[in-house]
Parts: structure tokens; C-alpha cells; sequence
């Protein structure tokens, strides 16, 4: 038995010592280090991969959220803040993920600035959740101690990214994955346009399509944003925090109101609440612009009811760098939220451009 026990531990040292040393000298996700010695290919799996850039990368500012901000550039955001930006987005991601990211890229030291793109719609959801839904949210990448780099090196899916990097080695494939600035943006791939934003309005009406995430927890607790922002923004004073609100196109405030009043009526509640604390605190700036008509009524810059163009991400990049739409320490929380309101129930479809 003994005999066996030696002969399968042996075994098992002769077939995972390689795999890990191999893993080690290319780490492929560059966890490790940045890479130095082959032209780099990044991971589409942000989950995967933004742990990786977190630790590796030289930054001084960060920028998160879900895919509303996967098409900021880094470099107009650089001009823009006089800063080293490195994009940490996550599509789909809960607020749980977004704090799991933004915890790591601080615990490395080199985070100053962190522009945070809040989506409203997540404000009440369960503070725990995280997105297995589609594929497993791989915790050990956000651990930097040895056992999450154990895991990083035994970590299958290292063998898919190799995959991808002879693919792209051999035939070009995967080229848009080499470079920062334009990793996992998705603007090229879509139409903008008053047609396009309008033609998705009618579907969701006709099919009574959620406009939150199906897997989205809607409560009115305000657990959510007390636990994953509020917490690591009191807990990091000597980091200034931009936090911006997307701007959903006044459409997906419509359908919430005509679908789920309870949804739409929370989401507000704890919205006023969020602004009422980050108000107070003073490495805190708040950006509103989802009262902004000219950008919410102009359906042209959307694809869908909530994601817009990239000209809006530079428009909104340009207003955090000179303070517009800041709502300032003594301003009215509500201002907006009542702008909005009343935007959604005054809203005639003859308004739209």
C-alpha cells in the first residue's frame, strides 16, 4: 500500500512539476509578471485576465464597472487625468466582482485614482452574488498570496489561452487581444442609431423582456452598496474615487417604470441614498448624467436601451477631468432623481431624436 502510495505521488510530482514549471516561465496571463521575452496576448475572460493586468501592470489609475465602460480608452483617459490608466471592466459583472477587482488593484499599492462606472440598475442586488452563471468566477486569481499562485499555475484553463496564442502566433487569429487599449472594446462590432435603440424598445414591450439581469436579487436593503461600495472607499481614504453614473437612454427608464414600478421606485430610493453617503465623504466626487436629455433623449448614440457610443465615453471622460455634472457637497441629492422622474413620466415617443 505504501509502495502504491509513493508510486502515484511520484506519478503525480513527474506529470504536475512540468505542467507548472511551464506555466510559470510563460505565464500566459501575465499574473506573475509583465511579459518580456513574446509579444503578449490577453485573455477575453476579464474575470481571468484583469486579476492578472491588476498585479502586473504599471498604473496609477484604474477604471471599472461592466461593459458600459469596456470602450473608454486608456489613453484619452490618460490626457484627460494626467494619469496611467489601466481598464479593470467586467461585462455582466455584479457590484461584489467590480469590489473583488478594485480591492486587489489597491492592495498592490500603485492605485491613486479609481473611476468607478456605478450602474444603477445593480444597486439592489444580493451583496454576495457573483456571476457563475456562465462561467466560474475563478476567486484564487484575486488571492496574491502563495496558495492563489499555486492555483494560478495549475489552473486548466491556461491550456485554453495557449490555444489562443499559437491560433493567433500562426494565423493572426485574435489580433484585437494584443493590445490594452483596445481590449474587450466593443464599439466596431455594433450600430448606433435612433432605429436600432427604438426597434429593441418595442421587443422588450412585446415580450415583456426584464431589463435587469435575470439573475439580478432586487431588494430595497441598502446591503449592496454599504458592502461593496461604500466599505473600500472608507476603508481607502488616501485614494480619490470618481464616481459617474452611465447614462441609460431614457427608453430603459420607461420600460422599467411601465414593467416593474417596485424596480424602478428602488432602484431611485437606494440611488438617493448612495449619493447622500458618497456626498460626505471626502475622497468621493460624484458624476450624475443620467438626467443629461441631450445625451438619454438622443437615441442615436445607443445600440440597445443602456449601452451608447464611444464619443459618450470620451464626452464623459472629458466632464470628470473639469468637474461637470459634479453634484457638489451641499447640492440636493434628489435633483436629478426628480429630473429623471419626471423626464420618464412626461415621456411622449415624439420627444426622441
Amino acid at each position: 500500500m505504501a509502495k502504491f502510495f509513493l508510486k502515484s505521488l511520484l506519478l503525480l510530482c513527474l506529470t504536475v512539476i512540468p505542467v507548472m514549471a511551464v506555466n510559470y516561465v510563460i505565464d500566459p496571463l501575465q499574473c506573475l509578471r509583465m511579459a518580456a521575452w513574446y509579444r503578449p496576448l490577453y485573455d477575453s475572460n476579464e474575470r481571468m485576465q484583469n486579476p492578472c493586468l491588476a498585479r502586473t501592470q504599471t498604473y496609477d489609475t484604474v477604471i471599472i464597472g461592466t461593459s458600459n465602460v469596456e470602450n473608454f480608452d486608456p489613453a484619452y483617459m490618460d490626457g484627460a487625468l494626467h494619469a496611467a490608466t489601466l481598464k479593470l471592466a467586467m461585462a455582466g459583472s455584479t457590484l461584489r466582482e467590480q469590489r473583488r477587482i478594485l480591492e486587489l488593484a489597491i492592495r498592490t499599492g500603485k492605485t491613486k485614482r479609481v473611476v468607478w462606472g456605478v450602474e444603477t440598475a445593480l444597486l439592489g442586488d444580493d451583496p454576495d452574488r457573483v456571476r457563475d452563471d456562465i462561467v466560474r468566477f475563478p476567486s484564487h486569481f484575486y488571492d496574491t498570496g502563495w496558495k492563489g499562485t499555486l492555483l494560478y499555475l495549475l489552473d486548466p484553463y491556461l491550456t485554453k489561452h495557449y490555444a489562443k496564442m499559437i491560433a493567433n502566433r500562426l494565423f493572426g487569429f485574435n489580433e484585437q487581444y494584443t493590445d490594452l487599449r483596445t481590449l474587450n472594446s466593443w464599439q466596431h462590432l455594433f450600430t448606433f442609431s435612433k432605429e436600432r435603440a427604438l426597434a429593441f424598445y418595442q421587443a422588450v414591450r412585446e415580450t415583456n423582456m426584464q431589463v435587469m439581469d435575470v439573475n439580478t436579487v432586487v431588494t430595497d436593503s441598502p446591503e449592496n452598496i454599504r458592502q461593496n461600495i461604500l466599505q473600500p472607499i472608507r476603508e481607502n481614504p488616501d485614494v480619490q474615487f470618481l464616481i459617474f453614473f452611465p447614462p441609460y437612454s431614457i427608453l430603459r427608464f420607461v420600460h422599467l417604470y411601465e414593467q416593474n414600478r417596485f424596480w424602478f421606485d428602488t432602484e431611485f430610493t437606494l440611488k438617493e441614498q448612495l449619493i447622500r453617503e458618497l456626498l460626505a465623504m471626502d475622497n468621493a466626487e460624484i458624476f450624475e448624467f443620467q438626467d443629461l436629455d441631450a445625451i438619454t433623449f438622443h437615441l442615436d448614440n445607443y445600440k440597445d436601451l443602456t449601452h451608447y457610443s464611444k464619443d459618450i465615453n470620451s464626452y464623459l471622460m472629458d466632464s470628470l477631468a473639469s468637474g461637470k455634472r459634479r453634484i457638489r457637497p451641499g447640492e440636493s441629492p434628489t435633483t436629478s432623481l426628480s429630473r429623471i422622474r419626471t423626464q420618464v413620466e412626461n415621456f411622449q415617443l415624439s420627444q426622441v431624436e
